[in-house]
């Protein structure tokens, strides 16, 4: 059976791969899967010998992966296989969500929900930031719009990642920004998880919180779960929360697991960092397996990125095999702009051969931190008319910073419309909790609100009045850069001197970007032109397709190219300088260190994605994650520190308790 497999999946199974693929799996099973080393395979196959080879019913099967479309992907390669060798059978693909779904619809009452609720299948940030203000409004909490924003980030966290222990939350970073009690923060999860049921809704995001209280409420509905669900695999594991690992375990008899630890990059979106140990003590003699072999990356490629890893100081050792005879180029440079232009330089004469050779013969994938550092590339492609492909296009005016200066433009073209007025409080200190001018200009309709006659306590607002009253008729005619520069000042001393944290770069940084697309000469109502013609450009090119891709590293996560090119590899970018000592600032070790870790993670990921050829391009100083260091040493102990999770399952039963009365 693994020659025919081998043969429909065009494969040759490594020894390891072997192993993994004819366990009988009387117990649990543990799989580490390094990257490129043919996961999706290996698991397709094990899946076709359990049914074929096993003696399992497909109706005693789940397999779940971390997103629809990796779900997607392995349902579609184990249909390939199946019918290769002409097989009817198969297993139920489903993502852990949707599972949660079915769970939600059949068994709603048991929470207190009158019928099937609806699940909210999207809600913006903004959005739940207003939720948030509203309940803490229900409850009496007086609060500001960035405390609101603040407990809306935090509840997300928390109840994404499980976390339920007192002494965990008081310990967050994200907990003492929003300046409440651990009580208050308790009443608000509580009253959003009652108001959800009240209103029959729940947000997608909560599936798995309302899913595991049905579970621990009624356990009887978990004993059948788990006499139908024999096997339960579940795909990119790595990224489990505490969550839906006590789903799994709640859900399925035997759970196998497979990912890598190393290509955890959503501890964010409550990922757990410490999920291999967590898993090991809850499945205590589960079976243990490795995937070292890439079948992607050259040798000097994986040797680097073991040494990337080595920084993070990981649970699992096990390290990435790559091909010792296949060739590639790895460099490590500042002279960004030599390296793009040699890939499109290759790019074009490729295009030029293409209708010769029938296709393109390398694919290039460019990866970033953040949609900052993609601007100025996508840019050169645009005005260079390179077709490629992108997750990542944001308007230079729609960037923190720059976004700000451009709402003010467009409030000065139409200074009568008072739903644009709240740009305001970001240039005028004293319209920050309270903008006084909607009303007025709500009535007065006609008047600028520049005009309008008003006692107000800061001088400087006077100022600014004066200035928007002078600028409103240069905008057609000066630069954005010259707009920007005349109420810089005043956004500093309104807005940035106090946040500018929440800004993903510096402001000087954003303008130096959007010089390079063009604010130095053109006003601003040309530059919205130009963007949405880039935008239109962009569409064109999705839509022809081509060997050219940018994307976050976030994104990549799963992809390949033959030659890949890190930019803005930069030590001040990864990890983000600010953040991490904000949080060193404030003794928050264990959250700096966690953010640490990502970047380790994601400069891994980032190395691991080529075939052949690896460029890591940097402007000043290159990160030290790429040397497998860091510059922090007050958090070197903290790197193999991790939130235990012992206490949560049991806080969180109590807390469904109380919130169920």
């Amino acid at each position: 059976m693994l020659e025919d497999m081998e043969q429909a999946l065009g494969v040759t199974f490594t020894s390891e791969q072997r192993d993994i693929i004819i366990n009988n799996y009387t117990e649990s099973a543990r799989i580490t899967a390094c990257a490129g080393a043919g996961k999706t395979s290996t698991v397709v196959a094990l899946l076709y010998h359990l049914i074929h080879a096993g003696g399992k019913s497909v109706d005693n099967i789940l397999c779940t992966s971390f997103t629809r479309e990796a779900t997607k992907n392995i349902e579609r390669k184990y249909v390939e296989l199946a019918h290769a060798l002409k097989s009817p059978l198969k297993p139920k693909f489903i993502t852990m969500d949707a599972y949660c779904r079915e769970i939600i619809m059949n068994h709603y009452e048991v929470l207190g929900f009158e019928e099937q609720p609806t699940i909210i299948d999207a809600i913006d940030t903004s959005e739940h930031n207003i939720r948030i203000s509203e309940v803490l409004t229900d409850l009496n909490v007086p609060h500001s719009p960035w405390q609101a924003k603040y407990v809306a980030e935090l509840v997300r966290f928390l109840d994404s990642s499980m976390i339920f222990d007192e002494t965990t939350i008081s310990n967050l970073h994200k907990f003492q920004k929003t300046g409440f009690s651990l009580e208050v923060i308790k009443d608000v999860r509580v009253y959003q998880y009652q108001t959800s049921i009240y209103s029959n809704s729940i947000d997608l995001g909560n599936l798995g919180m309302y899913a595991l209280a049905i579970i621990l409420t009624k356990p009887s509905i978990g004993e059948e779960l788990r006499r139908k669900n024999e096997i339960l695999i579940v795909d990119e594991s790595q990224d489990y929360s505490l969550m839906k690992l006590e789903i799994a375990k709640q859900i399925a008899s035997k759970v196998i697991v497979c990912g890598d630890i190393r290509q955890q990059i959503y501890s964010f979106n409550g990922a757990h960092r410490g999920i291999l140990s967590l898993f090991d003590r809850v499945y205590p003699h589960c079976d243990k397996f490795h995937m070292t072999q890439s079948f992607r990356n050259p040798s000097t490629i994986s040797a680097f990125a073991n040494n990337i890893i080595k920084g993070a100081h990981l649970v699992d050792d096990a390290e990435l095999i790559g091909l010792p005879d296949k060739e590639g180029s790895f460099k490590v440079t500042t002279d960004r702009v030599a390296v793009v232009d040699k890939v499109i330089t290759d790019l074009r004469e490729e295009y030029s051969k293409l209708d010769e050779l029938g296709k393109l013969q390398n694919q290039y994938m460019f990866l970033f931190r953040n949609n900052n550092s993609a601007i100025s590339l996508i840019h050169k492609l645009y005005t260079e008319r390179l077709p490629f492909i992108t997750n990542s296009f944001v308007p230079i005016t729609k960037i923190r910073g720059i976004k700000d200066f451009s709402a003010l433009v467009s409030l000065l073209l139409d200074p009568t419309d008072a739903s644009k007025l709240g740009i305001l409080k970001k240039f005028v200190p004293e319209f920050y909790e309270e903008n006084k001018l909607f009303t007025p200009v709500v009535k007065m309709k006609t008047v600028p609100f520049y005009d309008i006659r008003f006692e107000y306590t800061d001088s400087y607002t006077n100022k600014f009045m004066n200035v928007c009253r002078s600028a409103k008729d240069r905008l057609y005619s000066d630069s954005f850069l010259v707009f920007i520069e005349l109420m810089r000042d005043f956004y500093f001393r309104a807005f940035y001197g106090k946040y500018n944290q929440l800004l993903d770069w510096s402001l000087d940084g954003q303008i130096a970007i959007a010089k390079y697309v063009g604010i130095s000469t053109l006003t601003l109502p040309e530059i919205w032109n130009q963007e949405a013609d880039k935008a239109k450009f962009i569409k064109e090119s999705e839509s022809i397709g081509g060997s050219l891709s940018l994307f976050t590293i976030h994104a990549a996560k799963g992809l390949e190219a033959d030659v890949v090119c890190i930019i803005d590899a930069e030590e001040e970018i990864m990890p983000s300088r600010p953040r991490i000592e904000q949080l060193i600032a404030g003794k928050y070790y264990l959250e700096a260190a966690n953010q640490l870790r990502d970047e380790f993670n994601l400069a891994y990921v980032a190395a691991t994605r080529t075939r052949r050829d690896l460029y890591i391009l940097y402007k000043n100083e290159l990160a030290k994650v790429f040397e497998g260091t860091h510059n922090y040493d007050v958090l070197e102990e903290y790197l193999t520190m991790e939130f235990s999770g012992d206490k949560d399952v049991e806080l969180f039963v109590e807390f469904v308790k109380e919130a169920n009365i």
